[in-house]
């Protein structure tokens, strides 16, 4: 009796240890009912626009304007987007038939230039914000 009772224990410790733990442990990326995608590990929440070409003005509109899920969306800075792509190999937005992803980052005041992430090459590149051929939008937003 006593040797099953070990058993059991043994086999609720082992099922505490292997779900009990973070998630950020198991998966960094977790993609939630709503189309957010959730790093576990930064904290940040990520959404994408529909699949259409957009200029970075109305990247930007869009942006301001989402209320998905409580809203305080902004558009990523172009180190984030260097990180998020590099990390999940795109999995989660493979949907996007996306060449760039507008960043908040304009290179002068007149934003006669904005830094985009090249998905499929993985680097940054300035870019009129007028250009709207294969530009896509994200939000990212950090929620506790």
């Amino acid at each position: 009796m006593r040797l099953k009772h070990v058993a059991i224990t043994l086999s609720a410790l082992v099922f505490m240890v292997a779900f009990a733990q973070p998630l950020a442990a198991q998966e960094r990326f977790v993609k939630l009912h709503n189309g957010i995608v959730k790093d576990t590990q930064t904290g940040l929440e990520w959404f994408a626009a529909d699949d259409r070409d957009m200029d970075w003005h109305t990247a930007k509109r869009w942006v301001q304007r989402l209320a998905l899920a409580g809203g305080g969306w902004r558009m990523p800075a172009v180190s984030e987007l260097a990180a998020l792509f590099q990390e999940t190999k795109v999995t989660f937005f493979a949907e996007m038939d996306a060449v760039s992803i507008w960043s908040a980052h304009a290179l002068d005041e007149s934003a006669e230039e904005v830094l985009v992430f090249n998905v499929e090459m993985g680097f940054e590149a300035p870019v009129p914000p007028a250009v709207d051929s294969f530009n896509r939008a994200m939000a990212v937003r950090k929620r506790p």
